[in-house]
C-alpha cells in the first residue's frame, strides 16, 4: 500500500494500523466506491469503516472481478472456503457477512434512483389519522376478522369508493400472510423516530431553539413571589369567610403523636 498518510495517493490497505476514511483509496470499482461512501455515512469511526471495506476487498481480491457482479452460489462458495480452509472465527465471518449484507441490500437500495409517486391525502387531519392508524396500531385488528379456518381467513374492509361501505372479503391464508407481512417494518427499522430537538433528551437542543424563535426562556428556579402566590392560591378556604388561609405555624414532627409501637410477634 501506498502512503496513508497523503489521501491523493492512498491505496487499498491490508491491514487497519492508521484506519484511513475508505472514500479515500483508489477504488478499482464503482461499487466500492458507492460501499465507501455508504460506509461514511452510517459510521462515525474510520476504523469501523476499514473494517466492512476489508471484507469487501478481501472478496474483490478472491474472484478478481466487480463485486457487484457476484451471485448468490459464489458468495456462498466464498465463505465455504473461507471457514473451511482458512479457518476463519465465527465472530470474523459475521463480520463478512454483515458487510456483504450491506453491500447488496442496503447500500443498493440506498445509492438506488428512485421515482416518488406522490399524490395529495386530502387535508392534514384526515392523513394525520391515516398514518396514526399505522404508527399506533397493527396493519389488521382481531375485531375486523370475522372467521379462520384450515384454508382461508374472512375479514371485514372499508370500501372507500363505495361510500365507505364495510364489505367482507375472504383471502387464502398465504395470500392473507403475504399482504400482512408487507406491512412489517425491515430490522432495525423502527415506526417513530425523534430527532434533534424533538428527542425526550435534548431539553438543550430545545432551549435554544426557544431561545432563537424569539420566545421567553426561563433560566433557573422560579421566583420567591411567584412560589408563595403559588401556595397561596393552594391554601384550603376558610369554611366561615371562604377567603384563603394563612399558615400561623407549624408542630414540629417530633412533638406529634405517634403510634404506639406494636410488639414484636415471637419467632
Amino acid at each position: 500500500p501506498n502512503d496513508s498518510r497523503n489521501p491523493e495517493h492512498s491505496g487499498i490497505r491490508t491491514s487497519g494500523r492508521e484506519y484511513v476514511n475508505p472514500v479515500d483509496y483508489t477504488h478499482p470499482f464503482q461499487s466500492l466506491a458507492r460501499f465507501a461512501d455508504f460506509l461514511a455515512l452510517r459510521y462515525d469511526a474510520n476504523r469501523t469503516r476499514h473494517a466492512y471495506y476489508r471484507h469487501l476487498r478481501l472478496v474483490h481480491e478472491y474472484f478478481t472481478t466487480d463485486p457487484a457482479e457476484l451471485s448468490e452460489s459464489q458468495l456462498r462458495d466464498y465463505f465455504l472456503f473461507v471457514k473451511l480452509k482458512k479457518g476463519w472465527k465465527p465472530k470474523t465471518i459475521r463480520q463478512a457477512v454483515a458487510a456483504t449484507r450491506m453491500v447488496f441490500v442496503d447500500s443498493v437500495v440506498w445509492f438506488k434512483d428512485r421515482v416518488v409517486h406522490i399524490r395529495p391525502a386530502g387535508a392534514g387531519p384526515s392523513a394525520l389519522k391515516y398514518l396514526g392508524a399505522y404508527v399506533a396500531r397493527t396493519a389488521i385488528g382481531d375485531a375486523r376478522i370475522k372467521s379462520v379456518d384450515e384454508s382461508s381467513v374472512s375479514f371485514r374492509w372499508k370500501d372507500r369508493s363505495n361510500g365507505d361501505r364495510t364489505q367482507t372479503l375472504c383471502l387464502p391464508g398465504l395470500e392473507f400472510v403475504r399482504r400482512y407481512l408487507r406491512h412489517v417494518l425491515p430490522c432495525g427499522l423502527r415506526s417513530i423516530r425523534y430527532y434533534g430537538f424533538c428527542h425526550p433528551a435534548a431539553k438543550a437542543k430545545r432551549l435554544r431553539v426557544q431561545f432563537h424563535t424569539g420566545r421567553s426562556v426561563q433560566m433557573g428556579c422560579e421566583s420567591t413571589a411567584q412560589g408563595s402566590d403559588s401556595n397561596r392560591s393552594k391554601s384550603p378556604l376558610c369554611p366561615k369567610c371562604d377567603k384563603p388561609t394563612c399558615l400561623i405555624f407549624s408542630i414540629p414532627s417530633r412533638y406529634k403523636r405517634q403510634k404506639p409501637r406494636q410488639p414484636r410477634n415471637p419467632p
